[in-house]
């Protein structure tokens, strides 16, 4: 019964550090204490008990951590406003020739420089097919 309380303590410290070092491992060897806890109050010696704690660790890592890794990670970025102009049409507003430099074109409703490898003239209608920074990249519709 004594060791069905020192699993209990080590559980309580295993958990206890998992706040302070977040790294979804510790948690787990705190849920793996149960098993060494059902042996003790079962009467199994101490081998067994170390035993059934190593099986539930191993088994909780590789079975619950992808899961707890997959619902708490950060997905949350900034999203680019210019992921949205991808595959979008516009017009140029300023020929852009490879040469001499980026154009002006108008997507949206708002006015980007842009860059294409030949030269697009006023007017034209454009696909933008990539982004740098603040400059699209695109080519003529035809």
């Amino acid at each position: 019964m004594n060791e069905a309380w020192l699993w209990f303590a080590a559980g309580l410290v295993f958990a206890v550090a998992e706040i302070f070092l977040p790294s979804f491992f510790l948690i787990f060897a705190a849920i793996a204490t149960v098993t060494p806890i059902g042996c003790a109050l079962l009467g199994y010696g101490f081998a067994t008990q170390l035993i059934g704690f190593g099986l539930s660790l191993l088994a909780s890592i590789f079975l619950l951590r992808p899961l707890f890794l997959e619902k708490y990670k950060n997905t949350k970025s900034i999203p680019s406003r210019t992921d949205r102009l991808l595959g979008a049409t516009g017009s140029v507003s300023q020929t852009i020739n490879p040469d001499l430099g980026p154009g002006r074109v108008t997507v949206m409703g708002e006015d980007w420089a842009a860059i294409s490898p030949m030269t697009i003239q006023v007017g034209q209608a454009v696909k933008i097919v990539g982004v740098d920074g603040v400059v699209l990249s695109v080519k003529p519709l035809n």
